[in-house]
């Protein structure tokens, strides 16, 4: 899908010794490649992660800052990274729905899966919403456990070839 919207996208293992989650640049004809590490192999934070890249295709890719590179800042001072941060978590679930969500009120899991359904999202983006505001990864653990990125990825592949 990016591919046809002009994106290229790169994914790679994690790069050992770092803590770099992505990157987005133009290239020299000034298409945009966004780079993903999967440092973490959770499926929300790989969304988030890309939607996050795409912001900064969106709205902060110019000539005269042609790359970003995107290493564990979620908490960055950087006025663009937290706009990117903003959006991206917006993007899957609006503020508006997310502060009068169950999900948001009572963190339990039947709610996590109602919204997710709702919105037609991968329950572990609500999960890690959850998880990444209370800072608290030990709650909704199943919505992250048993399915990494990785095995998306792999599944991906093989249906490819066939």
């Amino acid at each position: 899908f990016l591919a046809m919207k002009g994106v290229i996208l790169v994914v790679e293992p994690h790069l050992p010794k770092t803590k770099l989650d992505g990157a987005a640049m133009l290239d020299q004809d000034g298409t945009p490649v966004i780079g993903l590490t999967l440092r973490y192999s959770r499926v929300d934070y790989f969304w988030f992660t890309l939607m996050h890249e795409l912001i900064h295709v969106q709205r902060h890719l110019t000539r005269q800052s042609a790359a970003f590179v995107d290493e564990d800042n979620l908490d960055s001072e950087d006025e663009r990274e937290a706009e990117a941060n903003f959006l991206a978590a917006e993007a899957f679930i609006p503020r508006h729905i997310w502060q009068a969500s169950e999900a948001h009120k009572t963190k339990r899991g039947e709610a996590v899966v109602k919204l997710a359904d709702s919105l037609m999202i991968h329950p572990s983006i609500v999960a890690g919403r959850i998880q990444r505001e209370t800072n608290n990864y030990r709650i909704l653990k199943e919505f992250g456990e048993g399915q990494s990125i990785k095995d998306v990825f792999k599944v991906s592949l093989l249906e490819d070839k066939e």
